[in-house]
């Protein structure tokens, strides 16, 4: 909760009464103004809500960009590498992120099975791969997987209590 950007309440159908307003309680107790709640059932949420850079300013490690935070990222052109990448840490959390070239098309077994074998807190990617564009999401309890018809770019971020050293170049082993 302390660094969501969005919480999802799920499998609403089973609450009680008085469990949406506990859990709005908790997130206004624990988190800042701008973190929503969004209840669901069956899993069932709209990709878009994930979609986007998250609330927390990061810094930024590239040879072409200086430390920047991920906000402006978004929207900063990919370098000829084809690749950009960026990093926070707080909180006893650490970041990574990295938004790709449109070009680049990942191996899609090989996308899920670097994903799968991820420890981490959350996270949040989309890849354009060979059997097509793919969204996904990683909490502690599940990889969740759904086909999306279209995306902008491939990007992925990453929360973890520690990152790994090679998280990168296993990565960008998954592209053709």
């Amino acid at each position: 909760i302390d660094i969501a950007d969005i919480v999802v309440g799920n499998k609403q159908d089973l609450y009680g009464s008085e469990h949406r307003e506990q859990l709005h309680n908790y997130v206004r107790e624990r988190a800042t103004a701008e973190v929503s709640v969004v209840f669901t059932e069956q899993g069932k949420i709209d990709l878009a809500l994930l979609a986007g850079p998250t609330s927390s300013s990061v810094k930024t490690h590239h040879h072409h960009h200086p430390k920047e935070p991920l906000a402006s990222l978004s929207d900063a052109p990919i370098p000829e590498g084809g690749f950009i990448k960026a990093e926070n840490e707080g909180e006893g959390f650490h970041s990574i992120g990295w938004r790709f070239d449109p070009a680049k098309t990942f191996q899609h077994a090989a996308l899920y099975n670097f994903l799968s074998g991820l420890v981490a807190e959350r996270m949040k990617a989309v890849f354009i791969t060979d059997k097509g564009i793919f969204g996904y999401n990683l909490t502690s309890d599940a990889l969740t997987e759904v086909e999306l018809d279209e995306c902008l770019e491939s990007r992925i971020e990453i929360i973890a209590s520690a990152i790994s050293p090679d998280w990168e170049t296993r990565l960008l082993g998954c592209t053709d």
